[in-house]
């Protein structure tokens, strides 16, 4: 199989279900996840769609999570919160995403103990993703990528033929949607995850690169 063709995305997922029974899908609900859900159940993925609920997300993207449970029951889509303590630390700190996301789903993914992770990330994103391959073996978990070749204009083409429950505020100019606090549009000509953490270093919440990398 060549995994870096656009076209065959579906039979990535099927490879992988294949050779990792037990995968696990995480989701913020951005296009990326929509798209990724959608081409997974057609895979025949029955898992779970484990979602992090900081405190801070817009209520669209809430919405969308309500709305992708909705179009397929095939899948189970599960929420995690932050512990209380955590849940007091403000959101764009320095520890926030650490606590009030990454540890969250450390402590599911300690109890569900998935084989791999199927992942929803592209090559186009940022630069930290400009190597991503289709199966990435490094990190804690290896990681499953069928959407590493495709551009912003697949995966809008996609969403638009499929009438996928995209996140509203992706067509309102929210390129990339984490929480509210530290989001906002992207202006013409911006990566699309320039809005993401404006004014400071981090380009990632810590999920798949850094210190807190799985």
């Amino acid at each position: 199989m060549t995994f870096n063709d656009k076209s065959i995305a579906r039979e990535i997922v099927r490879w992988g279900l294949e050779h990792y029974p037990n995968l696990l899908i995480t989701s913020g609900f951005n296009l990326n996840g929509v798209v990724l859900i959608d081409i997974a159940v057609r895979a025949g993925y029955r898992g779970e769609v484990v979602f992090v609920d900081t405190g801070s997300h817009f209520p669209e993207t809430l919405q969308t999570r309500d709305a992708i449970a909705e179009q397929y029951p095939a899948v189970l889509v599960v929420t995690l919160r932050a512990d209380a303590e955590a849940a007091k630390i403000r959101c764009g700190s320095e520890d926030c995403c650490a606590n009030r996301k990454v540890a969250p789903l450390r402590r599911y993914m300690s109890a569900y103990r998935p084989d791999a992770l199927l992942n929803a990330r592209s090559r186009f994103q940022a630069s930290t993703r400009r190597d991503l391959s289709a199966v990435d073996a490094s990190g804690e978990y290896p990681k499953i990528n069928p959407l590493a070749y495709w551009e912003r204009s697949d995966l809008e083409a996609y969403a638009i033929d499929h009438r996928l429950p995209v996140n509203p505020l992706y067509w309102q100019g929210f390129l990339s949607i984490g929480c509210a606090p530290v989001t906002r549009k992207v202006e013409r000509g911006e990566s699309v995850r320039a809005g993401r953490w404006e004014g400071q270093p981090k380009t990632e919440c810590g999920l798949w690169f850094g210190d807190q990398a799985l």
